[in-house]
């Protein structure tokens, strides 16, 4: 008789991207788009002054949200991998019932960020863009403008993020489906499609 392989590492494995997808989701979550401003900071000049900058644009952040729920996508579809590897060597055949939970839970979040990226792009429409400032004052009291984003710099934000809405559909139709073959498996219900042709 062949002795049963140990999954001692697969599941610590498991359980270590489980909490590291946690932790991104949580950034995302702490970070909502709509909240978002020009992060600014001060620096000391070469001659011993200070002077605002600005450390992260909002255009900044946003690419960085972007690109975590990119990758918390690709982390999801990794983790039900590995769930469904961990059951084939434990002999169970079909996958756990909680991946199938978990899947859905992170899919469901996903389609609400995808939501936030979409209200982004429509709270800020091409037409209406102006070059975005900062105004700090100075240490004498004295305000002063600081640039935070031309308009060049919003139009390529709202365009990556356009290609990233699309990006994020596809991984997370692509995510639903397997989620559907694998319930069809079991016998159990459909999940739905975010861009699904009405027919």
């Amino acid at each position: 008789m062949a002795a049963k392989k140990n999954n001692g590492y697969l599941n610590f494995n498991l359980g270590w991207l489980e909490s590291k997808a946690v932790e991104l989701r949580t950034y995302v979550d702490d970070h909502p788009i709509e909240t978002l401003r020009d992060r600014t900071d001060l620096r000391q000049t070469q001659n011993g002054g200070m002077v605002t900058v600005v450390v992260a644009s909002v255009e900044k952040q946003v690419r960085s949200i972007r690109e975590t729920l990119k990758d918390h996508a690709q982390i999801t579809e990794a983790i039900g991998k590995l769930r469904e590897k961990e059951a084939e060597e434990m002999g169970i055949g079909s996958a756990f019932p909680q991946q199938s939970s978990y899947i859905e839970i992170e899919l469901g979040w996903l389609e609400l960020q995808v939501q936030q990226l979409q209200a982004y792009i429509d709270h800020n429409p091409v037409d209406k863009l102006k070059d975005r400032k900062v105004q700090k004052t100075n240490s004498r009291g004295n305000s002063y403008d600081v640039n935070a984003a031309t308009i060049e710099d919003q139009i390529r934000s709202i365009r990556e993020t356009l290609k990233d809405n699309i990006l994020l559909v596809e991984a997370i139709n692509k995510l639903y489906k397997k989620e559907k073959d694998r319930r069809n498996l079991r016998g159990g219900s459909r999940p739905n499609l975010l861009m699904e042709d009405e027919a």
